[in-house]
């Protein structure tokens, strides 16, 4: 992603998340105002609404009292003269007081007139036995004659909520003794609350709380209410609000609960509110993001465009001695500077290691000739140096068995140990001959293979044979396991039984009165191939006197032993274990060792079943030969 794009991305993010913080603070800020305003307007309607169930109250009881304090009314309940029921009590004046219900009844209890009346069919019933058992219970509506304390209110019969008032019937001067008590009611019927809703514009529902099937809301709005919290409002959606309410009875029980639905033109004006404030941070947030993208772009971006377009110059041509123009004294002013002063320095570097280079050209060329000097020398004095070994190794044999034949051996013993010494000495400096040679030989890249197939079990057997001596003189017990299903393998036989002897002749050599142990395996399936399907393992261990790390790590080194002390107290010179494994490497195999200290040695040789022909050494070391070890090599043959 380039740096504009990553600039434009940046910018929309910063404005994305600058939004969307706004929003939250916003909402929560001003919805919040919002809703307190909404709640506080939903919990005066929901009073207006009870105003106006109060004020249907009013309205009868200011007729009972109108009626209730009248010389006629005090007449008609003690004597039920007809005059005042025809003139009074008629279906026609019922409906025009809109009342659904009117009682006379005298103080002793006696009912002078009780009757029900619908006002939709303006026809008079008698009263309903709800409202009879009513009536009959001695409540307090029946009591207002004897306590002569007016009561209104509300009352909740099997057949609906009932609106009523009553008052005690008394003379119009009202100071005479009460004769009975006068009560109207209206039901708050569907008539009723629609006439409620128009009044108060608000579609209005009532719920029975002694009913048993309430909605879940009433029922968590019921458990919500309380005399510190008698309003309630919820929204129903994004454009009702529900207010809840709690009507008592005249007893003061609550029996009716009141749900006004009502719009929500608060609310819905600070979402548009909201929504005009984002629309306008958004149109703001472009404006000023397309202008500091632009500012970018222009004392920025297009700088470092230039910037970059003069590095990719330099790059593709190649030319130190080319320089960026500086532009300005600010960062991007410095940076060029700086790069300039790295291209100079660059310039410098190149000079000085161009002169470098043709140093170590001339240093290579001049090792490639001393490398070259050395293998001729090796091979050289190698081959000179046979001839006379051969020749003192041919006499010595011919005069110890002169001397072994006459009469000397016995009159002179220490002139056949002499010979002996002569012989050996010769033996082993012919050895150390021949081994750098074969090592110069795998440095050069002239060492050959002579790959054919053998048996693996008489390989071991002849190796163990030749072996057997050297292991017994140390007083060393030799263990060999292996499988008589071995079967063969294909490879150098002869640097495969030079590896094996190798190994187990340097374990006799660091190992006194212990166990040396051959194991051989065949390991199937690992890193196979279709040529090579299996792989060959010998394992040499050793309960000798181990190696620490640091030993371990030049073990492989030629003319190198695990600890300069070794030389003069084992003797060797160093070479077997280099030529093994590069032996082991050239047909595609490895020697690797695991020791400790005082806790023996574990050598493995890892070979291809089938050899394929010679793999290049992995770690081409040089052969470097150290003239004071081939002496003390040479001595200690002398000496043994």
């Amino acid at each position: 992603m380039t740096l504009r794009w990553k600039s434009v991305v940046v910018s929309v993010l910063t404005l994305g998340a600058l939004l969307a913080v706004l929003y939250v603070a916003v909402s929560s800020i001003l919805l919040a105002g919002f809703t307190a305003s909404e709640d506080q307007t939903g919990s005066e309607n929901v009073a207006r609404v009870v105003a106006a169930i109060g004020n249907e109250i009013n309205q009868i009881d200011y007729t009972v009292r109108d009626w209730a304090s009248w010389d006629d009314s005090y007449t008609y309940v003690e004597d039920g003269n007809e005059v005042y029921r025809t003139s009074n009590l008629t279906d026609d004046a019922i409906s025009r007081l809109k009342l659904n219900l009117i009682v006379y009844r005298h103080i002793s209890g006696r009912l002078v007139f009780g009757e029900s009346f619908d006002l939709q069919t303006h026809v008079s019933q008698p009263l309903a036995a709800s409202l009879q058992a009513y009536l009959d219970s001695n409540g307090p509506l029946v009591q207002v004659a004897t306590s002569q304390t007016p009561v209104k209110g509300l009352v909740m019969l099997p057949d609906g909520p009932l609106l009523v008032a009553a008052r005690p019937i008394l003379n119009s001067a009202e100071d005479a003794p009460p004769r009975g008590v006068l009560i109207m009611g209206r039901y708050l019927d569907a008539p009723m609350i629609e006439q409620l809703s128009k009044r108060t514009q608000f579609p209005l529902t009532f719920y029975r709380l002694d009913s048993e099937s309430l909605p879940p809301e009433v029922q968590q709005v019921r458990q919500q209410l309380s005399p510190a919290s008698p309003i309630i409002t919820q929204p129903l959606d994004g454009a009702t609000l529900a207010g809840y309410t709690i009507l008592s009875d005249i007893d003061g029980q609550p029996r009716l609960m009141v749900r006004v639905e009502m719009p929500r033109p608060i609310y819905q004006q600070g979402q548009l509110t909201l929504r005009y404030l984002l629309m306008s941070v958004l149109a703001a947030g472009l404006v000023f993001g397309l202008l500091s993208i632009l500012l970018l772009e222009l004392f920025v971006l297009r700088r470092v465009a230039s910037l970059s377009a003069g590095v990719s110059r330099v790059t593709e041509q190649g030319d130190l001695s080319l320089r960026l123009p500086v532009v300005g004294d600010d960062e991007l002013s410095g940076l060029t500077r700086d790069i300039n002063t790295m291209l100079s320095a660059l310039a410098d570097s190149e000079e000085r290691l161009r002169h470098l280079n043709q140093e170590l050209f001339t240093a290579r060329d001049q090792a490639l000739e001393a490398s070259r000097a050395k293998s001729t020398f090796l091979a050289t004095m190698s081959h000179e140096l046979r001839t006379p070994l051969n020749a003192i190794i041919g006499y010595s044999e011919m005069l110890e068995e002169d001397a072994q034949a006459s009469d000397i051996a016995l009159t002179n013993p220490a002139l056949t140990t002499d010979l002996e010494k002569i012989n050996a000495a010769a033996r082993h400096l012919l050895s150390l001959i021949n081994a750098v040679l074969d090592l110069s030989k795998i440095e050069a890249g002239k060492m050959d293979l002579y790959i054919e197939t053998f048996a693996i079990a008489d390989i071991v057997r002849d190796t163990v044979m030749v072996i057997e001596p050297l292991i017994a003189q140390r007083e060393n017990t030799l263990q060999v396991t292996c499988p008589p299903d071995m079967g063969q393998m294909r490879a150098d036989v002869t640097k495969v039984r030079q590896s094996l002897f190798n190994l187990l002749s340097n374990a006799a050599k660091f190992t006194h009165g212990g166990t040396i142990t051959l194991a051989v395996g065949r390991e199937r399936g690992r890193n196979a191939t279709a040529s090579a399907p299996d792989w060959i393992i010998f394992s040499v261990s050793d309960t000798g006197i181990g190696m620490t790390a640091e030993q371990m790590d030049k073990l492989f080194a030629p003319f190198t032993q695990a600890d300069s002390s070794t030389t003069r107290q084992y003797g060797g010179t160093g070479l077997g274990l280099a030529l093994s494994r590069r032996f082991c490497r050239m047909m595609g195999g490895d020697i690797t060792v695991e020791s400790q200290p005082g806790a023996g040695t574990t050598f493995t040789i890892r070979l291809p079943a089938e050899v394929e022909g010679p793999k290049q050494s992995l770690d081409p070391e040089p052969l470097v030969v150290d003239s004071q070890r081939l002496v003390d090599s040479h001595l200690i043959a002398e000496s043994r």
